[in-house]
């Protein structure tokens, strides 16, 4: 029948033009969406370089006023002055900590966070780690104590400074929250395959304890309008927002357990291949 193979010819054409429309649309989808990407990744890109930037003018006298502190603390100064200067000693350290915590989350959000992959002891790393703020627990009259799991690997291949500096963030939150009681860091590790193992490191202390509405804003990095008493006390999202994201970089993640009244737990894991000895 030729009027109905006109008909159908007519329709496939209607059909292959629509086709064509719509691939056309799809094709300028994705040109939008590739340069939503490029512009992204250039914003983001120039975030980091500003905060690099930013960072570097910061550290520069930051340094110099530790330098000073550092040469007044060893002059003769009475007991007062030398309480006046370990403050100032302390604040521009911490001021400082606060500086590369911000470039760490700059970096990471560029993709620019490199890891380290070399061989080290866990233990030691912790063992120096905890030894850093050991005395600031001890200051402040509480029980301190690391503890390491049988069974831990002698060597682990990977970044220990970043190792280092996770347990750190979490370890100077609990002294700072926790005015008496104790404070306690616990090392373990689980098998993840033949060749790597799960570390967990869990800092706990017999602080104020945090409630949900706290906990769930704890790790985004610059939460506006956070008032809380956490925030106020140390500026804590920062810290934890980078431990976080560098312990999704090495395979693993970090969270916290409290109740308010009952302290706080505070944990990160992070995958590592095992180095076999001989």
């Amino acid at each position: 029948d030729v009027t109905g193979r006109k008909s159908a010819e007519l329709a496939l054409a209607e059909s292959l033009h629509a086709l064509e429309a719509r691939t056309r649309e799809v094709e300028q989808l994705n040109a939008q969406l590739a340069r939503r990407a490029i512009d992204a990744e250039t914003a983001v890109r120039a975030k980091e370089a500003f905060l690099r930037n930013v960072t570097h003018e910061f550290r520069t006298p930051m340094n110099h006023i530790m330098g000073a502190a550092n040469l007044l603390a060893g002059s003769q100064l009475d007991e007062k002055q030398l309480k006046w200067i370990t403050m100032l000693f302390d604040g521009a350290r911490n001021l400082l900590k606060r500086i590369d915590a911000t470039l760490d989350i700059a970096r990471i959000e560029a993709g620019g966070l490199v890891l380290e992959n070399v061989d080290f002891g866990p233990a030691t790393v912790l063992e120096q780690a905890c030894g850093m703020l050991a005395h600031r627990a001890r200051d402040k009259g509480l029980e301190f104590r690391l503890d390491v799991a049988p069974g831990m690997p002698t060597v682990l291949r990977g970044d220990p400074t970043r190792l280092a500096q996770m347990t750190l963030n979490l370890l100077d939150n609990a002294i700072n929250f926790t005015e008496q009681g104790h404070v306690r860091v616990a090392a373990s590790c689980s098998a993840a395959d033949p060749a790597g193992v799960v570390l967990r490191i869990e800092v706990s202390d017999s602080g104020p304890g945090i409630g949900p509405d706290v906990q769930a804003t704890l790790f985004t990095p610059f939460t506006p309008g956070d008032s809380s008493p956490v925030r106020r006390h140390g500026g804590l999202g920062v810290g934890l927002s980078t431990t976080r994201e560098i312990a999704r970089l090495m395979g693993g993640d970090a969270g916290v357990s409290s109740e308010p009244g009952k302290g706080s737990t505070f944990w990160f894991s992070a995958r590592f291949p095992v180095v076999k000895s001989g």
